[in-house]
């Protein structure tokens, strides 16, 4: 990893509210997770096994842990032992939260792919704090959460699902705060138009240049 690319990570870890020790412990897996890399599969055949109704299973921390690279999370274990563990059924605003988010930033440094997995976490964070009927403030909280995380260039399935969750959680949510939830949602979905749409003019009059050359 480039000197750069390390001191922005640990600048990040530090904070989602990482403490020193936790910050060192888990930047050594750094290195060695990018050797087993390679052998990993694929998230989209992690995900089509995950879909099959007679291997998947309907327990969502079995679900979300399949999807981390075994010796990935081995490694993690070492460093973190029971609080890695425990931090990734944490929801915002909880104490393990912070870990929860610093572990999936180490893995998405080794492992690229994994940021569509952590969209799909956000968009089910709000429909659990909404079932748990937390505070609107902390709702609004993890729906910004899930709008930052649904700005990286992802697949259109990835959108798709994580948008279902967010508005299956609003319909659930209190009748006098689901207006407002819309209009956050709303928000995000304009500036993802209004960004499509310049890539859309973009290509089109790249193409028009390559054909008058």
């Amino acid at each position: 990893m480039k000197n750069n690319n390390l001191e922005n990570l640990i600048k990040e870890l530090k904070i989602e509210g990482a403490s020193e020790k936790e910050t060192e412990g888990l930047l050594k897996v750094v290195g060695n997770l990018k050797e087993f890399n390679k052998i990993e599969r694929s998230f989209e055949s992690k995900r089509r096994f995950l879909d099959n109704p007679g291997k998947a299973t309907k327990n969502s921390y079995i679900r979300r842990w399949f999807l981390i690279p075994a010796i990935s999370f081995a490694l993690l274990l070492l460093v973190g032992g029971y609080s890695v563990v425990a931090a990734q059924n944490s929801l915002p605003g909880d104490k393990l939260y912070s870990v929860k988010k610093a572990t999936e930033k180490i893995i998405s440094t080794v492992n690229p792919s994994f940021k569509e997995e952590i969209i799909i976490r956000r968009s089910q964070e709000v429909g659990q704090l909404v079932e748990k009927k937390e505070s609107t403030e902390l709702i609004k909280k993890s729906i910004y959460e899930y709008k930052k995380a649904a700005e990286e260039d992802v697949k259109q399935e990835t959108r798709e699902e994580s948008s279902r969750n967010i508005q299956e959680a609003i319909e659930k949510s209190k009748e006098e705060d689901r207006e407002e939830l819309k209009e956050i949602i709303r928000e995000k979905e304009k500036v993802l138009g209004e960004e499509k749409h310049k890539n859309q003019e973009e290509q089109n009059k790249e193409r028009e240049e390559f054909k008058n050359d």
